[in-house]
This record gives structure tokens, sequence and C-alpha cells, in this order.
């Protein structure tokens, strides 16, 4: 893909009144929020390169409104400069940030079903992890295995 970065243009981008139906909340181009869960969104297509690479641009119809007075570019500019304040903050945690493990996480998943199963159902806790065990994380879409094909720990 094209770096968006040196993608320079000054040609118009349309944006449009478009029906959808799939309601869900889109994010917005311009603030960086999201729309509400509506049937009319406003898109558009950026176009990234000559070699057809494009984006969506979506517009919330706050940023249509423009309740607080800004207008669309300023909106943009306010989003932009956020979005580098954000950049420089997560380049500062390079090299700096601790995580646990996914065994770590995939076990403290399981225990919360566990205790979530003994209070939501009234059982003990063999009852429970026996359930838990049987039913996720193939439910949940969870894997079965790690990555290094190891059975894990739940």
């Amino acid at each position: 893909m094209t770096d968006q970065t040196t993608t320079e243009t000054t040609e118009p981008i349309f944006v449009e009144l478009v029906e959808t139906n799939f309601f869900t909340r889109y994010p917005c181009t311009v603030c960086g929020g999201c729309t509400e869960k509506v049937a009319i969104l406003a898109e558009g297509t950026q176009r990234l390169s000559d070699d057809g690479e494009s984006r969506t641009v979506r517009v919330c119809e706050s940023c249509l409104e423009g309740s607080d007075g800004l207008g669309i570019d300023e909106r943009l500019d306010l989003h932009a400069r956020a979005l580098e304040a954000e950049a420089a903050l997560i380049r500062s945690m390079i090299g700096r940030l601790k995580v646990p493990t996914f065994a770590e996480w995939c076990k403290a998943e399981r225990e919360h079903e566990v205790h979530a199963h003994m209070e939501n159902y009234g059982i003990g806790r063999d009852e429970a992890e026996n359930k838990v065990h049987r039913d996720y994380p193939r439910e949940m879409g969870r894997p079965l295995f790690d990555q290094e094909g190891e059975k894990l720990p739940f």
C-alpha cells in the first residue's frame, strides 16, 4: 500500500449520502469519533495512488451538523493534531511496554469464566470448570492451541 503520509493531492474528495443496510457505528475520518447506527451515511473515496489504491472517507452526523461552530477543515486539523500527539505517545512506549503472555491471558479469561459460571448458575468449582472446559474456547471462537502448537492452559 502507498505511504499515505506522502500522498499529496489537491483533487476534491466528494462525499455523498449513501444508504446502508448494516446498522453499526462507523469511524469518522474528520473528527475520529463515530457515526450513530443510522441508515444514511456520508461517504466518499480518497484516491491514494495512480494504481487505484483508495480508502473510504466518512463524515459523522456531528461533523455534518457542526454544532460546535467548527467547520470540516478545522475538525480535520484538530483530528490530525490529536493523531500526531497519539503517535508520539505510542512511539515513546517502544521498548518499555511489558505485557502478559497470551497463555496468561487465556488462563485469566478461563478463571473469570469459571467464577461467572459459579455465580450465575450456583454451581461448584468442579462443575463450573468442567462446563467451561467443555464449552470454551470453542463457543467463544478462541484457539485451543498456542502459537507453538501447545495445548492452551484450560
